[in-house]
C-alpha cells in the first residue's frame, strides 16, 4: 500500500517519490486529476515521466498508482 503526502494544494507525492496527484483543468476533461509516474524527476514545469494518466478523482489516481506498482 503507498503511502501519499500531501505537497501542495492539489498536490499529492507517494513516499517513494515515484507517483505525483496534481489536479488540473482542460476543455477535454474539465476539472480531473492527472497521475504522473516519474522514474525521473517533476521541477514543476518540465516532467520527465514513465506515464501520464488522467482520471476523474484523487482516489482514482491512488488505485491507479497501486496497479502500476504492482506490475
Amino acid at each position: 500500500m503507498l503511502k501519499w503526502t500531501k505537497i501542495d494544494a492539489g498536490e499529492y507525492q507517494d513516499t517513494t517519490e515515484r507517483f505525483r496527484a496534481i489536479k488540473t483543468w482542460d476543455r477535454i476533461y474539465g476539472d480531473h486529476w492527472v497521475l504522473i509516474d516519474a522514474k525521473e524527476y517533476y521541477d514543476g514545469k518540465n516532467i520527465s515521466c514513465k506515464g501520464k494518466y488522467d482520471e476523474r478523482t484523487l482516489l482514482d489516481c491512488k488505485l491507479k498508482a497501486e496497479a502500476l506498482a504492482k506490475e
